[in-house]
């Protein structure tokens, strides 16, 4: 009886005191969402200063300039674009709408830009994501305390010989370890990028930044697949986390605008992103995820769209739910509140602390999502401090800004010259050649119900108390004269504009444009074509491959096996790939010639053709004999006898000393030849100097002479020399006289005398 009394009173404590948990339980997860939904309210607070602080920027307006460029559409024609709404039937070879004017104007759009933004995308992706390669290289770092490590290694004792290892071995033996360690950490990377679609991603990102200035890569992020396996007779699926990469939209993308240049200063970071309600419903359960939070907002619906100016309501589906990722500082017990597992080390961390010592609580980076500004998940930033898994490529840097320009925006000047030109021309060449009339109505009689329009067949009546002889009294033609040549000029004039600017030629479009007709001038012209490229290209370096390879290391180092684990250097390699692959094409038939011809210089034929194969972008292994080629060759060919085989070197021995040879005499007679030449140019060079030196010496002790002569004569020099002038050409006229008569005339003048004491001895002053 007394049991039975003390289990009933047993049963009653346990019952109040679960409804005492349960009470307690239901006021913690109240407290515990008052405290999300506030954080949702602030963070939601944030994200629409972002909005508008990027709708302000006035980059949004740009980027749609930019893609309606790119897809042939502006104010002319954007009511009737393919793209919009299909063109009706029935209209001309050129579609037109009527001004306010009335006039019918041309439509057509000459689109440029597209042509010059697909080149460059092609020429970047070619050059920083080759098919068979990667655009950077994973090397051992140095490590600057290797040698202190191995010397305190340096007591370990050689088993086989019994003596302390050498410091050099044991530093030897270390970077051997690192370098190892350093490989596979290459080949797990790789592979990871390869599970991603890396390149293809890559390739949208560049697109988008060619067209609008701007690319965003996200990654790594934890992603799920699921591998089939065969295993025991059976086909097992697994599912593994990898890290993934995707490109954001720059539509999507909404940083802090205060942050200039660099993704990484930025205080905050937000992404949008769409669910479906099922997808919503499949996180239900999921680690990490608030289930009440989630069956809330699947109660909701979709909430309020935060439209743009670059979207409008009535193209939203309003079936799916608008996600916000939000990557930034939170503060620390916001945190406890969402993420158990930073709890635990917040509460570990107490443990350590000692009592009556205050635990410091500083903001910590996170990432939170939010729907229908509810948020649903919360966890610690796996990148630490170290910044955000977002990498922001830009074509052209604009000061300050995170976003940059494109090829559409640096080529709109041309575009609108290109397109006004071309308009022009369409209408010139309308009014050309259907010209306007002048008709006399008193003097004609339609023969179609008073109709005056014109067409093929039409008939006309003339009226004979009109009083005209000629039916051209009554009708006039109306020439408008053909601009076709000059507008022709302007559009080659744009498209001329669209290489200057752009740095993007014809000639990566695949046409010569105005390419040399040399092969020197061609090189020439494409090297100066890269040097844009290759600008471009050390962008791509510096804020994409580097920080996204680094931040994948990082994940290795926190989910990777320890034979993986080592400090390692990400050396990007694109700016300077396209220089080498150029050099590699242009010379790689020389390298494979002289390799296949010459055994002396110890080369690998088949290591040249395949280096050969990969600069002109094919893949090597597809050119390879398996070993039923190899065996089926070895034996159709016979096999070579030793004897012959060296008689043939010898020959070739021969032939090249005899080659040698020739070469050699040919340079003695060249050098001979040289040799006599350089000496019979010296003589004539010698002899012509000390003949100018003796005349100009001559010439100055004659002007010497006449100035001497003045001075004595009491004349001015210009008398002198005129009297000279004129002594000459009596002299000059007595000669053609002479020869004349063949008889010596007489003298005209009289010769000068000598001035006493002016002349050498034994020389004459006319000298």
């Amino acid at each position: 009886m007394m049991e039975e009394i003390f289990d009933n009173h047993s049963q009653e404590i346990d019952s109040s005191l679960i409804d005492i948990l349960r009470e307690l339980e239901q006021k913690r997860r109240e407290q515990r969402q008052i405290k999300l939904d506030e954080l949702g309210r602030k963070l939601a607070k944030t994200r629409n200063e972002a909005i508008n602080e990027r709708a302000a920027s006035g980059f949004e307006q740009i980027w749609r300039e930019d893609e309606e460029y790119y897809n042939g559409i502006d104010d002319l024609n954007r009511s009737s674009t393919q793209y919009i709404k299909p063109r009706t039937t029935g209209g001309g070879l050129v579609s037109t709408h009527k001004n306010t004017n009335g006039d019918a104007q041309c439509t057509e759009f000459l689109n440029i830009t597209r042509p010059f933004c697909d080149a460059a995308e092609a020429r970047m992706c070619d050059m920083l994501l080759p098919q068979n390669d990667w655009p950077f290289h994973i090397k051992p770092t140095p490590v600057p305390d290797l040698d202190q490590a191995a010397k305190s290694e340096s007591q370990l004792i050689d088993p086989a010989t019994g003596q302390p290892f050498a410091v050099s071995d044991i530093a030897k033996a270390r970077k051997q370890e690192i370098s190892e360690k350093v490989e596979k950490a290459a080949d797990q990377i790789k592979d990871w990028l390869i599970q991603s679609e890396y390149k293809t991603v890559n390739r949208h990102v560049m697109a988008n930044a060619v067209q609008v200035g701007t690319g965003i890569l996200k990654g790594p992020f934890p992603s799920k697949r699921n591998l089939t396996k065969y295993e025991q007779g059976r086909l097992v699926e697994i599912e593994q986390i990898f890290p993934d990469v995707k490109c954001v939209s720059h539509w999507d993308f909404f940083p802090d605008m205060n942050g200039g240049e660099e993704i990484q200063e930025c205080d905050y970071v937000f992404e949008r992103d769409y669910m479906t309600a099922r997808q919503l419903r499949n996180l239900d359960g999921v680690p990490g995820y608030e289930s009440d939070a989630i069956k809330k907002v699947l109660k909701e619906g979709p909430g309020q769209r935060n439209i743009n100016s670059h979207q409008q309501a009535d193209t939203l589906d309003n079936d799916r739910f608008e996600v916000w990722y939000y990557y930034g500082s939170i503060d620390n017990g916001d945190l406890e509140e969402l993420d158990e597992n930073y709890a635990c080390e917040c509460e570990d961390e107490r443990k350590k602390l000692d009592d009556g010592e205050e635990e410091e609580r500083e903001p910590v980076n996170a990432i939170v999502v939010m729907v229908n500004d509810t948020v649903i998940k919360g966890v610690k930033s796996p990148l630490g401090n170290y910044g955000y898994p977002f990498d922001v490529m830009v074509w052209k840097r604009v000061s300050n800004q995170l976003f940059g320009a494109g090829v559409a925006r640096e080529g709109r000047a041309a575009q609108k010259t290109v397109l006004a030109s071309f308009r022009t021309l369409m209408e010139n060449m309308g009014l050309a050649s259907v010209p306007m009339l002048a008709l006399l109505r008193s003097a004609l009689i339609p023969a179609e119900n008073g109709n005056y329009s014109i067409h093929k067949g039409k008939r006309w009546f003339i009226n004979e108390d009109a009083g005209i002889r000629n039916v051209s009294e009554a009708i006039q033609a109306i020439i408008i004269p053909s601009m076709q040549k000059e507008l022709t000029e302007m559009i080659q004039l744009g498209m001329k504009m669209m290489e200057d600017a752009t740095g993007i030629t014809f000639l990566m479009q695949g046409q010569q444009g105005s390419a040399p007709d040399t092969v020197g001038g061609m090189q020439m012209m494409l090297q100066n074509s890269s040097t844009v490229l290759r600008n471009v290209a050390r962008i791509y370096d510096q804020k994409v491959t580097i920080p996204n390879i680094k931040r994948h290391y990082k994940w290795l180092l926190m989910h990777g096996d320890d034979d993986m684990k080592a400090d390692l250097q990400i050396e990007a390699t694109g700016a300077s790939s396209l220089v080498e692959r150029e050099i590699q094409a242009m010379f790689m038939p020389q390298i494979l010639q002289m390799v296949s011809t010459n055994p002396g210089l110890e080369g690998s034929p088949k290591k040249a053709f395949h280096e050969w194969l990969k600069s002109m972008k094919f893949d090597p292994s597809k050119f390879d004999m398996d070993e039923q080629e190899k065996q089926a060759m070895a034996e159709q060919q016979p096999p070579v006898d030793p004897r012959v085989q060296v008689e043939q070197m010898r020959i070739e021995k021969d032939m090249q000393i005899a080659q040698m040879k020739s070469e050699i005499d040919q340079m003695k007679i060249q050098k001979d030849v040289d040799r006599d030449a350089l000496y019979s140019q010296g003589v004539t060079e010698r002899n012509q100097i000390t003949y100018e030196a003796q005349i100009r010496e001559l010439e100055l002790r004659k002007e010497l002479a006449m100035l001497q002569y003045a001075m004595q004569q009491q004349m001015q020099l210009e008398d002198i020399k005129a009297k000279l002038s004129d002594s000459a050409m009596k002299l000059s006229v007595q000669k053609e006289l002479a020869n004349i008569n063949t008889q010596p005339a007489k003298q005209v003048l009289p010769a000068p005398s000598e001035p006493p004491q002016r002349a050498p001895a034994g020389r004459a002053f006319q000298e």
